[in-house]
């Protein structure tokens, strides 16, 4: 049988269609990597299309403006004529402690071993536990030494050592008044009323009514110095800071924060009556808080006058009571008051020593040099 007939004109497009698939592409076609032109990205066209910008010139670095450091103080001195202490009486060992009467018609003095002697401005003897036969108890703390306050009453109570508080009175019969604890005592004060007696101790505070009777026994870490401003109320210094102490609430909270830890403190009820010594500031109350500088070769011991500004000082080998004529210029002793004028009164008859005892108010001075007491009644006004 024929196979059927196929015309060679219709394997034409047939073998147009294998003969286009077989053509080798471009793409295949092998290229030297020498000859080859990367491909850039898109970002890279279009960076180089873009204008480049020189960068902007740096500015020099500016420097902060220096601080001109605070002028120190400068101090003029204007010296007025001297005041001469008297010596009113002595101890049979050094004194080691000095109260005086609010109304400075006498003065307490104290020494180790229970010493203690009450003075009158006048140089009379009117006590002494030497002579009243008033010993030290076998196993106390003997080697303390009595720290008093006179009463509004005219009695004196005092720490005679740590555990040790005693009252006695213008003849110096001892009265029934006890209490202490097995420390030695910090500081002593009485309240302006005379009704509350409190001692500082290592651990903490403890007042008692002068009627008798524990009040109140807190501990308060770092205290040094207090003075009372109400029965649940005291005020004390731990450090350069200034604390006011709630009692029954066992609080308290920082209220002044001073250049320097605190040497002397003074108070009563009322701000205005309120001083504290550094070694380089005496800080007071005049609507707010302020302060004058003392100069570099003055050593500040306590405030004296607090309606006068009065301060007793050591300067050049002596005594001073001294106070600034422009403390209250500008209400404080900010860097824009740069001179200071401290009038100053010398005070001759005693001789500073190592650890100056000393006491004072608004009307007089005690010092002690040695196994001696000296007084000095302040005139008003002062020379």
């Amino acid at each position: 049988m024929k196979s059927p007939y196929f015309p060679r004109w219709f394997l034409l497009p047939l073998t147009l269609a294998l003969l286009t698939q077989c053509r080798p592409s471009p793409s295949a076609t092998p290229v030297d990597p020498k000859n080859q032109t990367p491909q850039q990205p898109v970002e890279a066209k279009t960076k180089q299309k873009e204008t480049t910008l020189p960068p902007p010139p740096m500015n020099p670095p500016v420097e902060a403006a220096k601080k001109t450091p605070p002028k120190a103080p400068e101090f003029r001195f204007v010296s007025h004529p001297s005041l001469t202490l008297k010596k009113i009486g002595s101890l049979t060992q050094p004194v080691q402690s000095l109260a005086l009467h609010p109304d400075c018609k006498a003065v307490a003095a104290g020494a180790k071993n229970w010493e203690l002697a009450r003075f009158g401005a006048d140089g009379k003897l009117a006590w002494s536990t030497r002579k009243v036969q008033v010993a030290c108890p076998a196993g106390n703390r003997c080697n303390e030494f009595p720290r008093a306050q006179f009463l509004p009453n005219d009695n004196i109570v005092a720490m005679m050592d740590g555990d040790s508080l005693r009252m006695f009175n213008p003849k110096g019969r001892m009265l029934a008044l006890r209490g202490g604890f097995l420390q030695a005592v910090l500081d002593f004060r009485v309240s302006h009323d005379g009704k509350l007696v409190g001692a500082l101790y290592p651990h903490g505070l403890a007042l008692w009514r002068t009627s008798g009777g524990l009040l109140h026994k807190v501990e308060i870490p770092g205290a040094s110095q207090f003075f009372i401003v109400g029965k649940d109320y005291v005020r004390v210094a731990i450090d350069n800071k200034i604390v006011p102490y709630k009692l029954a609430s066992k609080e308290g909270k920082t209220e002044y924060e001073l250049d320097g830890p605190v040497m002397a403190m003074v108070g009563e009820l009322d701000y205005l009556s309120q001083f504290f010594l550094t070694r380089k500031f005496f800080y007071f109350w005049d609507k707010g808080f302020y302060s004058f500088p003392f100069s570099p070769d003055t050593r500040p011991l306590l405030p004296v006058s607090r309606s006068r500004f009065l301060v007793l000082v050591v300067r050049g080998g002596k005594f001073w009571l001294q106070s600034p004529t422009n403390s209250l210029e500008g209400k404080s002793a900010t860097p824009t008051i740069n001179t200071w004028e401290l009038v100053g009164v010398t005070l001759a008859g005693v001789t500073p020593g190592t650890d100056p005892v000393t006491a004072a108010n608004d009307k007089c001075i005690a010092i002690a040099s040695g196994n001696d007491v000296y007084f000095l009644a302040l005139p008003d006004p002062l020379p």
